[in-house]
């Protein structure tokens, strides 16, 4: 008598074992470079006529070992790192959610969490690899240049 209910059983097992055992879609090459590990900006500099200056030698170490993380589910996160400006501040700075354009050379972030700077922010992506993002973006007539490596 329980040899109709014992075979529904396993074959809802069954069913749910395979279900749970799909991937997710594979990513873009691009996302996946992007989402595959956190990055840290290794060197900030801006515009300013034909030259550009340095402007991370200026950053207090507090901000230059901040984390900068994107996942494969297009989740963003901004994080202090190991070391905070201000014990009294969050870890998590800001999150929110990105997108690459399909071609890959503009980054959109939508901050939706954390205390200033929500909104929008889209950046050109002038290298994006396995090892190196490289991101640009314009700010009151000046362009600023952000680079990126994995920690």
């Amino acid at each position: 008598m329980n040899t109709p209910f014992k075979s529904l059983a396993f074959g809802l097992l069954f069913v749910a074992s395979l279900v749970s055992c799909t991937k997710e879609p594979s990513l873009p090459p691009k996302e996946r470079f992007l989402s595959d590990k956190p990055w840290y900006v290794t060197a900030y500099t801006v515009q300013l006529g034909s030259r550009y200056e340095d402007r991370l030698s200026a950053t207090p170490n507090c901000l230059r070992d901040d984390i900068y993380v994107f996942t494969p589910k297009k989740h963003y996160e901004y994080n202090a790192g190991a070391t905070k400006c201000n014990p009294n501040d969050p870890q998590v700075i800001h999150t929110g959610i990105w997108s690459l354009s399909e071609d890959g050379s503009t980054l959109k972030i939508n901050i939706k969490t954390g205390d200033s700077g929500l909104g929008l922010y889209e950046y050109k992506v002038t290298e994006l690899s396995e090892h190196m993002l490289q991101l640009q973006y314009n700010d009151g007539g000046f362009v600023h240049r952000l680079l990126f490596e994995h920690p």
